[in-house]
């Protein structure tokens, strides 16, 4: 199409309209001097504010038609001098210092690249896609660096932010290892404050979590110290707990697991009690599972249990010398055939075992408090209580000496592993006898 003064919308002679002409090739030589200048000016540092200061200054300045194209060139200009990122052709890729950002393609330098900012963000990554990184850092190098690297003066080094409560996994920040020879998912380092320190505030929820999935065993939280806490916890909410282990193994494992080359492994202290260990819901040591030597164990009747002996169950001994009454007492044997028993014990015979466990006797139960009657008594004789299956003693627990006497005496006989006793008559006679249980000695 012709250019006529009629297309610029107004009349002019012909004389005026090569005068304009001549004005535009002298604004267009203008323009690409300006662009000179501010292509230059991207060296600096605070380039990006210069440049968009130039554009406001030009779009503040014409609006016609010439000037808007002014406008166009130098936001050009400002748009790709100043760094911004931009989309790839294909097969691009950054390559050398100096270069735009490629999106979509590896972006490679030898310098260091840095964004500064004195108000908002200095870098935001976001990500709408399930299961991507809105920012992800990565330390491939052998000699050992930093994925992301946060530091702060005042603030936060690396602050992390999830609003995914409880679902996917999400976390504000997620540090992962997956070397062979060990490394650190996430490391937390300070001279005076904290290294790593891990806030919550909603219900149910973790300050700091670690897991450790790996199948030869490592650390899910390690706290290392040369001179202080290697590991603190701490809460001030009513029956919180500053620390919870738990260990949900197949084979079995540590919920806490504790050492010290030179010191103590585990030291407790606390306004109502150093240590709570739950009881069990049944009385004694336990019966199932393979234990090992140092467990210690607390049953439903408040018994302290230690193991002195692995195995499956083990060996257990009580670590309180307490007698548990039995209350009311209890009747545990009576040999009078008119009471459906075998019959008076001869002198030179052992009873069979008697089970004290009908009488509230638990049968891993170490001694019974009893009382031991002789009736229909003869002759004269003697009676000796031992563990069943155990070797009998050069003692009596009762003595009698002439026939058709009733006589009672206490006893405290050990107890075989099934909780029985056996009984021994001497002497020249024979005698009826009952046992009755007041306690026993776990």
């Amino acid at each position: 199409m012709a250019s006529t003064p009629e297309r610029w919308g107004y009349a002019m002679s012909e004389e005026t309209h090569y005068d304009s002409i001549s004005a535009l090739h002298a604004e267009l030589d203008a323009l690409k001097a300006q662009v000179g200048r501010l292509t230059a000016q991207l060296a600096t540092s605070d380039s990006r504010g210069e440049v968009n200061h130039q554009l406001t200054l030009v779009s503040e300045q014409r609006t016609d038609r010439r000037g808007l194209l002014k406008v166009a060139g130098a936001a050009a200009v400002g748009i790709a001098g100043a760094g911004i990122l931009t989309a790839a052709p294909a097969g691009a890729q950054g390559t050398a210092n100096g270069q735009a950002v490629q999106l979509g393609e590896g972006n490679t330098c030898t310098a260091t690249t840095q964004v500064t900012t004195t108000i908002g963000d200095g870098l935001f990554g976001e990500t709408s896609a399930n299961g991507n990184n809105g920012v992800l850092g990565a330390d491939i190098s052998t000699g050992g660096g930093s994925g992301v690297l946060g530091l702060s003066t005042n603030g936060s080094g690396v602050y992390g932010q999830t609003s995914k409560g409880g679902q996917g996994g999400a976390a504000g920040v997620v540090g992962s290892d997956l070397s062979t020879g060990g490394g650190i998912g996430v490391r937390g380092q300070s001279t005076v404050g904290s290294g790593v320190s891990g806030v919550t505030t909603g219900d149910n929820s973790n300050g700091v979590i670690g897991n450790d999935d790996s199948v030869g065993g490592g650390f899910g939280v390690k706290g290392v110290s040369n001179n202080g806490v290697g590991v603190y916890a701490m809460t001030t909410g009513n029956s919180n707990n500053a620390v919870v282990a738990f260990d949900n193994g197949a084979v079995g494992g540590f919920g806490l697991n504790a050492g010290s080359s030179n010191g103590i492994g585990i030291f407790a202290n606390g306004g109502v009690a150093p240590i709570l260990l739950n009881p069990s819901a049944t009385a004694g040591p336990p019966s199932i599972g393979t234990h090992q030597v140092g467990e210690i164990y607390v049953d439903s009747a408040g018994v302290f249990w230690g193991c002195v002996a692995g195995g499956t169950p083990g060996t257990w001994r009580s670590l309180i010398e307490q007698l548990i009454p039995v209350s009311p007492p209890q009747r545990a044997y009576d040999s009078r055939v008119t009471n459906s028993g075998p019959g008076p014990l001869l002198s030179g015979t052992t009873s069979a075992p008697i089970s004290l466990t009908s009488a509230g006797v638990p049968a891993s139960s170490r001694a019974a408090l009893i009382n031991l009657t002789v009736v229909n008594t003869t002759g004269n004789g003697y009676l000796t209580l031992f563990a069943a299956g155990g070797s009998k003693p050069a003692t009596s627990n009762i003595n009698w000496s002439q026939s058709g006497v009733i006589l009672a005496n206490n006893a405290t006989p050990s107890l075989s592993a099934a909780g029985a006793v056996q009984v021994a008559c001497g002497g020249s006679g024979g005698t009826d006898f009952i046992i009755d249980v007041f306690g026993y000695y776990p």
